[in-house]
């Protein structure tokens, strides 16, 4: 759909792609003039001890809040802000009042090479997750001063904290796709044990944070170095479908049941919608599930029609959350399904979506993006399951633009109230990403969490090509929001599901919003 400097992008050397990214960042300056209706603020730069001694920094912010600045850029010793950071932030703060605090991309340097950090755009989720002590914060003092300060008992983790306090406020705390500051050193202080104690710090605040905010929530440690998990209780009896559509799946189904009826609590009731099975080992499966209880069978022959199907069976069930899963997939972890209900009960989130890998260990989901490549990509596709240095890792849960129907779970009360998926326009592909976008489109949030592992041997039991009349449909009904995925960076490309960074692609977007 998109081809923004293809062959450019997907042939060059990574290291090429960095530092042509890194120069066309600092050719772009502080971006467009401020408007008239700007407010005039002024911008200072307050230094936060290093990571070694974060223990006292809430003693520096409180000495940088008693200063003059309107708004401060928080630096660690031997990081020092891009030339435009100040221009940029005073323009950020200027034009929205609202704005209390400001986090921005990154210059790093890993093994002698210099390369650029790119957050994704704003997700209360990734923040509460993964924020990264280390991590230049722009904060408007005044705000920072009306949320009570930092506080000394937060110890290492006094800038969570105060963020924490200020993000209560939707829109207060922002992503700002530009670099503004240069890493001098790591990101990690080299002292085990200290860095035990600053994770444990930031664990121990969000905890107290979530308790303050009435929720009930565990907070343990992550997957990924320095992020965080928080656990949501399941009521009991909670019910959960698995609904999985096959014809001819075989051995394949075969495992994907086998993984499903021997997880733990909330244990789902395996339905599976066969299309016209004719292969005797699969014919014998199913007459053998039935026998033996392990799975519901639903009978549905003729064309394959993928929404219709999964429809179909979800008016048929009586359970409070829907699991759509593919028949080639497989449950590699005890909370493989239990991850995926503490995303898919949250009042706000519309749908689900978990980690899936391919046999060999590599990615195959971990989140879409909309308009990468034919509608939308596969983040991370192909790459270990640590993810790029220079995007957020794919080992963290947060927001996304859409997840993948191979492995989807919504609550079934949502699903049928906002029409399910499109059987008439899309009946095989993307009538996941269609209902995503009208869930987000209706307020509702997607997630996707690493917690629930799944194997996935992508297209093992159904032909791949897309139907250019679906892409058509898909094109005319969302084209204007399909290349505005909030949840990825308008500096990565949109041709590669490796999301490499694209600094033609940037160049072009910053040219836009600057006119």
């Amino acid at each position: 759909m998109l081809a923004h400097g293809r062959s450019r992008v997907e042939r060059a050397p990574l290291s090429s792609l960095f530092t042509e990214y890194l120069a066309r960042e600092s050719a772009l300056g502080s971006g467009r003039s401020a408007g008239d209706g700007c407010r005039r603020v002024s911008v200072g730069v307050a230094r936060l001890p290093p990571l070694e001694s974060a223990a006292r920094d809430a003693e520096a912010i409180a000495a940088a809040l008693a200063g003059d600045e309107d708004v401060l850029i928080l630096l660690r010793e031997g990081d020092a802000p891009l030339p435009a950071a100040a221009e940029i932030c005073a323009r950020a703060f200027g034009e929205d009042v609202r704005l209390a605090a400001l986090l921005g991309d990154e210059q790093c340097c890993g093994g002698g090479t210099a390369y650029p950090l790119l957050r994704p755009g704003w997700s209360d989720d990734l923040f509460r997750h993964a924020f990264d002590p280390g991590s230049a914060v722009v904060v408007r003092a005044e705000a920072a001063r009306r949320a009570g300060g930092p506080r000394g008992e937060a110890g290492p983790a006094a800038l969570f904290d105060l963020l924490l306090r200020l993000h209560a406020d939707p829109g207060a705390v922002r992503q700002i796709p530009r670099i503004l500051v240069r890493r001098g050193g790591p990101s990690v202080p080299e002292s085990q044990a200290l860095r035990e104690t600053i994770e444990r710090s930031h664990r121990e605040v969000l905890a107290a944070w979530i308790g303050r905010s009435g929720d009930v929530a565990q907070v343990t440690r992550g997957l990924a170095a320095g992020t965080r998990r928080i656990r949501r209780p399941l009521r009991p009896g909670l019910r959960v479908a698995a609904i999985v559509p096959t014809r001819d799946g075989g051995t394949f189904l075969s495992r994907c049941v086998a993984s499903l009826v021997t997880l733990p609590e909330p244990r789902p009731d395996v339905v599976l919608v066969d299309n016209g099975s004719r292969d005797e080992e699969t014919l014998t499966l199913l007459a053998s599930f039935e026998r033996e209880g392990r799975a519901q069978v639903l009978r549905r022959p003729g064309p394959f029609n993928f929404s219709a199907l999964m429809n179909a069976a979800a008016r048929e069930v009586d359970a409070d959350l829907l699991l759509f899963l593919n028949d080639d997939t497989e449950a590699r972890s005890p909370e493989a399904v239990s991850a995926l209900c503490e995303e898919a009960v949250r009042p706000d989130v519309a749908a689900a979506g978990g980690l899936l890998l391919y046999p060999d260990g590599r990615i195959q989901h971990a989140g879409l993006v909309t308009g990468m490549g034919i509608v939308a990509g596969h983040l991370y596709k192909g790459m270990e399951r640590e993810g790029p240095s220079w995007f957020v890792s794919p080992l963290v849960a947060r927001e996304v633009g859409a997840v993948d129907g191979a492995c989807f779970m919504v609550r079934r009360d949502l699903f049928l109230r906002l029409g399910g998926f499109d059987e008439a326009g899309l009946p095989v592909s993307f009538s996941d990403v269609d209902f995503c976008l009208r869930a987000r489109q209706e307020g509702f949030r997607i997630m996707y969490t690493p917690f629930a592992e799944f194997l996935h041997v992508e297209t093992a039991t159904r032909d791949p090509e897309m139907d250019p009349r679906e892409i058509r449909l898909m094109e005319r009904r969302w084209g204007h929001v399909l290349a505005r995925d909030p949840y990825y960076h308008s500096g990565l490309t949109l041709c590669s599901e490796t999301a490499r960074p694209d600094p033609w692609r940037r160049a072009g977007v910053q040219a836009a919003r600057a006119r």
